[in-house]
């Protein structure tokens, strides 16, 4: 376990405006538009704190990281309460595998599967005029789970993995996106080998 804590006198950042919408009008994911303004908050706190565990019981392991991250401005009418930097509150990510051999230990085989999850939080839009990320309290992305799942294998000096990633999109539906304006990716297979012609 280790925890961090920051304290930012006078952070300067770029903060997106949003144009002015009629009463029936939907705020668009990317507006034709990027007005910007730079501004600097009051003293912030950043809090980050992280767990990370590994257990193994037989030929299965459980491998965990946790981490709890919390940015608060020491003026609360600052921006109407919305923090300055946009972090995820919770990040989680855990692997189950199982570990062993096959054939009189001709095949070492690790398999398992691995899900991520963090919470949603209004992520910061990159702006490549300025070559820099933008705040912005619009959009948000996250609060999804994805789960991969995966199979590592080796014969002697050949290497070779199978791993289908996002493996629960079809479940979880098509709405998430991995920045703002750029949709994750779908459910894919991803493999390949490497064999080592010398030991």
């Amino acid at each position: 376990m280790s925890a961090w804590l920051q304290r930012l006198d006078n952070y300067t950042y770029y903060n997106q405006v949003f144009p002015t919408l009629g009463e029936e009008e939907e705020t668009p994911l990317l507006p034709s538009q990027m007005f910007t303004e730079v501004l600097q908050s009051n003293p912030l706190t950043y809090l980050k704190a992280r767990y990370t565990s590994h257990y193994n019981f037989w030929k299965f392991s459980l491998t965990t990281t946790a981490q709890y991250q919390k940015v608060t401005n020491d003026d609360s009418s600052v921006n109407a309460g919305v923090p300055v930097i946009n972090v995820p509150e919770w990040n989680v990510r855990t692997t189950l595998a199982l570990t062993t051999d096959m054939f009189k230990k001709a095949l070492h085989v690790q398999t398992g599967v691995t899900g991520q999850y963090f919470t949603g939080f209004y992520a910061d839009q990159y702006n490549p005029l300025l070559g820099d990320f933008m705040r912005q309290d619009q959009q948000q992305i996250g609060d999804y789970p994805r789960v991969d799942i995966f199979f590592n294998g080796k014969i002697r000096q050949a290497r070779f993995y199978f791993r289908y990633e996002h493996a629960n999109a079809r479940f979880t539906g098509y709405d998430y996106y991995s920045a703002i304006g750029y949709p994750y990716r779908d459910s894919i297979l991803r493999f390949g080998l490497v064999w080592n012609f010398f030991q």
